[in-house]
């Protein structure tokens, strides 16, 4: 193996321990297993949009207490960091959640 062949062998080992099983599995039945970057960024994205949604819930509960079911299920089905960072900020004015997860005009 050469140089190149070991550099390939390095990155995938490297990019493989970095991407959830369950998203490798999700990549390989989809057929782009082999294009680590395309993995690497649908995992990140993947792992933002999670995020997003936990701190929504976690600062809103601060302020307002445990969120009904209903907006726990539209937090969970927004797939839009920026529509969920919109809601973030909300909480630092909103007087609720149903103030906090209002749709605002532009949206």
């Amino acid at each position: 193996m050469g140089i190149r062949g070991i550099e390939a062998s390095f990155t995938y080992d490297c990019i493989r321990a970095m991407i959830p099983d369950e998203l490798w599995a999700e990549a390989c039945e989809q057929g782009w297993s082999g294009d680590f970057a395309l993995a690497w960024e649908r995992g990140y994205a993947k792992g933002s949009l999670e995020q997003a949604r936990r701190i929504l819930i976690k600062l809103g509960t601060q302020q307002f207490g445990a969120p009904p079911e209903r907006v726990v299920a539209v937090v969970q089905a927004m797939d839009d960091t920026a529509q969920i960072d919109s809601r973030i900020m909300r909480v630092l004015t909103a007087t609720s959640w149903d103030e906090t997860m209002a749709s605002p005009a532009s949206e």
